[in-house]
């Protein structure tokens, strides 16, 4: 997957540079060490509280799918659609 980079207007932004060019960096190493962060996650999303619980997809039933990793609380600033809450936690599960 290719990186969405920011417009070159917004890159002319000294801060949103340096932003873009530090997380370019990271990705970069995280790629080329070949560590695995996730614990062999494949799926990811954002939830509203900092609930360990499975993840059950739409048709799924339980037991679900196991809590891999979570971090948070993060500041949400897209309070739209599944996240509503400007709090969340990102949270990654197995398989």
């Amino acid at each position: 997957m290719l990186p969405k980079e920011p417009s070159p207007q917004a890159l002319l932004n000294p801060r949103v540079r340096a932003a873009y060019e530090s997380s370019m960096k990271a990705a970069r190493e995280a790629f080329l060490s070949g560590a695995n962060l996730t614990n062999g996650a494949v799926h990811f999303n954002a939830r509203i509280d900092a609930g360990r619980y499975n993840w059950l997809p739409q048709g799924m039933r339980p037991p679900g799918k196991a809590l891999k990793t979570q971090s948070g609380p993060y500041n949400n600033s897209f309070t739209k659609g599944d996240t509503p809450s400007s709090k969340v936690w990102l949270n990654t599960y197995e398989r």
